[in-house]
């Protein structure tokens, strides 16, 4: 713990991936912080991070519910960096079975972002 508490540690960047690895334990306010501020914060770290580490858990929270969904922007934003093969095998499944649930605010955050991945479908 004393670690982690150090300057070295004490950055955006290693915050962002000890919150998404202990994301099922944090509380809805915590979340939704998070997800406000996630946004500006990808522009700060490296392509492969995002795809690699990032996209995969925002993914996750989305299709168990675990986030609300304001993660859709940041995912979109990391999926316009993805090759098409990429975004078809990783974001594809997930954003065909997010319209079909159940919460309309994420269908309607969904509907609000199609154009930034229409043609990706």
């Amino acid at each position: 713990k004393l670690l982690l508490e150090s300057k070295y540690f004490s950055n955006n960047f290693v915050e962002t991936c000890v919150f998404l690895e202990n994301f099922t334990l944090k509380d809805n306010f915590e979340k939704e912080t998070f997800f406000k501020k996630l946004d500006k914060l990808l522009d700060e770290f490296p392509g492969n991070v995002c795809k690699y580490k990032i996209l995969p858990h925002l993914i996750t929270a989305l299709d168990f519910g675990g986030a609300n969904p304001k993660v859709l922007g940041p995912l979109l934003k990391i999926g316009k960096h993805l090759s098409t093969e990429e975004y078809t095998q990783k974001v594809t499944p997930s954003v065909v079975k997010w319209f079909a649930s159940n919460d309309r605010a994420l269908r309607i955050n969904l509907l609000e972002n199609l154009e930034n991945f229409a043609n990706q479908l």
